[in-house]
């Protein structure tokens, strides 16, 4: 009975389920996926978003090497023009600093698959 008394504190803590906190964020990008998207593009899109988090979580100094290294290599991946990227960086860090200033939680990880109702379900890992 213990651990579930210590999750509703923990979610009482940061406003809430730290998965819903991050679709929050993501929510613009999340938005431009075609309704029957993957559950690995939908990954695609919180893991991204999930950098930008725990970028936002780290001290000033650290955070701007990390953003330069986050562009630097979404650029790459993506293939995409690198204001653009720096863009998109910008966007969900102010929506993270912005929607839930407040959740010191870091993400360690992101799971999708496939309910049984056919949409996308979603678990997040996270640290203190």
């Amino acid at each position: 009975m213990t651990a579930p008394a210590a999750l509703r504190a923990l979610i009482d803590t940061y406003g809430g389920k730290v998965s819903d906190h991050l679709v929050a964020v993501a929510e613009p990008l999340l938005d431009d996926l075609p309704p029957n998207a993957t559950p690995d593009s939908v990954r695609t899109v919180l893991m991204v978003t999930a950098t930008i988090w725990n970028m936002t979580l780290q001290p000033p100094r650290q955070a701007a090497q990390i953003r330069s290294e986050i562009v630097e290599r979404l650029a790459d991946a993506f293939e995409r023009p690198g204001d653009e990227i720096a863009d998109l960086v910008d966007e969900l860090e102010r929506r993270k600093r912005t929607i839930v200033p407040h959740d010191g939680r870091r993400i360690i990880d992101v799971e999708t698959w496939r309910g049984d109702a056919g949409d996308v379900q979603i678990r997040v890992v996270s640290e203190l």
